[in-house]
């Protein structure tokens, strides 16, 4: 079952040939490159487009219903999965940099006048001993007020 704009979307996410490529991905336990059943079962029924919201509200905005393709989910500002790939991005480049270069994470970069810059990444020396400022947007196709 498809839904509306949404599920068109997502009908053409399928249509390409890499979309489904983690289906044949060969599990290999050993290695802990595997998956339970429900962590297969979830996905699979979304990428099929089936319901999958379990009729449940979001736990980051409790007033919010799921929508049956979790949408909502990957995209809530309050938390979930766009939080954690935020975070999991900031973390990657910050793990990239850190060899040999002053940073902070989570910070703030002062300029003049006395306005500072958020940072999710600070780096102290970046170029000609200036610091860099690295502040990390992620962003969804599935929000309506993203898509270009």
């Amino acid at each position: 079952m498809l839904f509306d704009l949404a599920s068109s979307q997502a009908q053409r996410a399928n249509l390409l040939s890499v979309s489904s490529a983690w289906l044949s991905v060969m599990p290999t336990p050993q290695l802990n490159l595997h998956l339970e059943p429900p962590e297969f079962q979830v996905p699979l029924k979304w990428w099929l487009g089936m319901d999958t919201s379990q009729n449940t509200c979001c736990a980051f905005c409790p007033s919010h219903a799921v929508d049956p393709l979790v949408h909502h989910a990957l995209t809530c500002k309050s938390g979930g999965d766009l939080i954690l790939r935020h975070n999991a991005l900031r973390d990657t480049v910050l793990e990239s940099l850190q060899a040999g270069i002053q940073l902070k994470a989570g910070s703030s970069l002062d300029e003049e006048g006395g306005q500072t810059r958020p940072a999710d990444i600070l780096v102290q020396n970046w170029e000609f001993g200036k610091p860099a400022a690295l502040d990390f947007t992620v962003t969804s196709l599935l929000n309506p007020m993203e898509r270009v």
